[in-house]
């Protein structure tokens, strides 16, 4: 395996205050540090998050877009904050299912030695 198999893609699960701040909080937006991403990004989120909201998550689209960035959201419907974890309430394990099937199929394109 190449020793910078690593490097080449983002998984963003939790993308809460990426576009903005988060109030009284030392959590930051990192809109400035966009331009840098070096590597494809999958981004999973559900409908119902306000951490990121569905507004939050366009506002992130649009950024990554002007940026030139290789990117793909899927959003789920029925689907809040934390929907992957198992041991919350707002867990979805069909949606978790879903998105853990984009998890595999985004790191098999770019994690695979064939390019």
């Amino acid at each position: 395996m190449r020793e910078d198999v690593y490097k080449r893609q983002a998984v963003d699960c939790y993308g809460a205050f990426v576009v903005e701040s988060r109030p009284e909080s030392t959590m930051t937006s990192i809109v400035d540090l966009l331009p840098n991403l070096s590597c494809p990004l999958l981004g999973l989120f559900g409908i119902e998050d306000q951490y990121p909201s569905p507004e939050q998550t366009v506002t992130l689209r649009e950024l990554l877009t002007k940026h030139g960035k290789d990117f793909t959201f899927h959003e789920y419907d029925g689907a809040g904050h934390a929907f992957f974890a198992v041991d919350r309430p707002s867990y979805r394990a069909e949606v978790a299912t879903e998105a853990w099937g984009e998890i595999w199929k985004f790191y098999g394109r770019h994690l695979s030695d064939k390019k």
